[in-house]
């Protein structure tokens, strides 16, 4: 019954995304609806709409290799707590809506000179060339590793390798 129920998530996450860019605007504009609420005092209603797209957004093809990286983060350690586990958990999503936001207000200060930047063809290459660099290490190409010193120190501190 729970792999049913599991199935029938998926697929209505799939469709869900599928049909999204149909029913948002697209391009960045100031009339969205996160914005309007905002604009109207509508704080909790506006934290929903841009919680439901993290959501959305969290079910992209691009997400899924993390999902072996995270659960090999949390997988590695040995059976703590419930408590622990939650405290783990939300530093690491703490720590990255901390690093994302701190990119976020980056890239707003930066104003038209970053999307200038991202739309020239040799960043645009360049960037591409470092992802395939990246899809060639996960794909076994070479082993990317951290320097000894720093692997051991955490490996006494707690999980694993």
């Amino acid at each position: 019954m729970a792999r049913s129920k599991v199935l029938l998530f998926a697929v209505a996450s799939a469709l869900g995304v599928a049909f999204l860019p149909f029913v948002l605007p697209t391009g960045p504009t100031t009339g969205d609806y996160a914005t309007e609420l905002l604009a109207g005092g509508r704080i909790v209603f506006a934290a929903g709409a841009i919680f439901i797209g993290g959501l959305f957004t969290s079910m992209t093809p691009c997400v899924w290799p993390l999902i072996p990286i995270t659960v090999g983060v949390f997988g590695a350690r040995q059976a703590d707590s419930r408590g622990r586990a939650v405290l783990l958990t939300t530093a690491y999503v703490v720590g990255m809506g901390v690093t994302f936001a701190a990119l976020g207000v980056v890239a707003a200060f930066a104003g038209r000179a970053f999307g200038t930047a991202l739309g020239n063809p040799y960043v645009a290459f360049s960037l591409g060339v470092f992802m395939l660099a990246l899809a060639a290490s996960m794909f076994g190409a070479f082993e990317l590793a951290l320097p000894t010193g720093m692997a051991t120190r955490l490996n006494s501190v707690g999980g694993g390798a």
